[in-house]
């Protein structure tokens, strides 16, 4: 397990926490109304003000998530200015089910990976339960 809290400043540990916490709560909120969702992107600016992007809405039935996902890498590298991290998010499956992905990368503090596994709570659409998160480093694609 990375240890990226003990060598990050208090105000990067806040806005990674801020980018995981809103990523999950968007993909949860997303999985409540729907099987499946479509990448998109958190990102968390200098003054703390969170922002959510996605690919355009159009190519979502026509991509693939591993290009939806390419998109969004490149539009966040090519618009960095004022934006201290993001958040990327997406469906995978881990372990023959699926789960939520979560990349998070900081400027000044850690490329991480976040799996959190989950399932569908009772008989209709609106329970889903998020699982135990995994969370790995990450090679840093924005920030080199």
């Amino acid at each position: 397990m990375p240890r990226y809290r003990h060598d990050a400043s208090a105000s990067v540990q806040e806005e990674v926490d801020a980018l995981v916490e809103t990523s999950l709560v968007l993909a949860r909120d997303q999985l409540v109304r729907s099987a499946a969702f479509s990448p998109f992107a958190v990102a968390v600016t200098v003054d703390g003000e969170l922002q959510t992007f996605t690919t355009d809405p159009e190519l979502s039935d026509r991509i693939t998530t591993a290009d939806a996902l390419g998109l969004l890498y490149a539009s966040a590298a090519a618009d960095d200015e004022g934006v201290v991290g993001f958040g990327f998010v997406s469906q995978v499956l881990l372990d023959g089910a699926v789960a939520v992905l979560v990349e998070v990368e900081h400027r000044e503090g850690p490329a991480l990976r976040l799996h959190a596994p989950y399932r569908r709570t009772g008989t209709t659409r609106a329970g889903v339960e998020l699982g135990q998160v995994r969370l790995s480093t990450w090679e840093r694609r924005i920030w080199p």
